[in-house]
């Protein structure tokens, strides 16, 4: 045989001189899969294509989470509501469950805003999420109201001359902001209509 020439029809394969151990088997086969990967391109195919990871989904659901996930505004300026302290009538509480904050009325540096992963130790998600277990982010300790909008630009076709306030629930302790704030706000988005989530 010629070096990289193809045997005539019937002729035996030539054999390795040296003897195929598993680590060398397993060499010949990733080798094997490089050339494969390599030429996939040409074809027309996307080699990533071929080995991407599923993309990750935020915690206890099905919908891949974004990659500002950590941001409550989700990339968006909110807009505050008061120039100072809001007015209103507060009311300290404790935690209500372990890892959860508690409230103080008289302290704003105490009791900080807490935007934080759902905990299942709240009993408003034990009794309200399905199975106990809430999904996404939770807000605790609101001091700054604040509206954060989602406009939906009006060149779209789609585009609906209407908006609507979405304001997330969270039985008086705590604001369900994925599931009951930001998902409301983005389904309305696509049906064209503009929404801005108070926080």
């Amino acid at each position: 045989l010629k070096p990289w020439g193809t045997p005539p029809p019937g002729a035996p394969l030539p054999t390795s001189s040296l003897r195929e151990t598993p680590r060398a088997a397993m060499a010949a086969r990733a080798a094997a899969l490089l050339c494969l990967l390599a030429a996939r391109p040409a074809a027309g195919l996307s080699a990533t294509r071929l080995i991407r990871a599923p993309p990750a989904l935020i915690p206890r659901t099905a919908v891949p989470k974004p990659p500002d996930y950590a941001d409550f505004a989700r990339g968006r300026q909110p807009w505050r509501l008061f120039p100072g302290r809001a007015p209103s009538e507060r009311a300290s509480r404790p935690a209500p469950g372990f890892g959860l904050p508690a409230f103080d009325a008289d302290d704003p540096e105490r009791s900080p805003e807490v935007f934080m992963e759902a905990l299942p130790t709240d009993p408003v998600c034990q009794n309200c999420a399905p199975g106990g277990w809430c999904a996404g982010h939770t807000f605790y300790n609101v001091w700054d109201p604040e509206l954060v909008p989602f406009v939906v630009n009006s060149s779209r076709p789609d585009f609906v001359d209407a908006a609507v306030v979405v304001a997330p629930g969270g039985g008086d302790g705590l604001l369900s902001w994925e599931p009951e704030g930001l998902a409301p706000a983005q389904w309305l988005n696509g049906m064209g209509v503009s929404a801005f989530v108070l926080k």
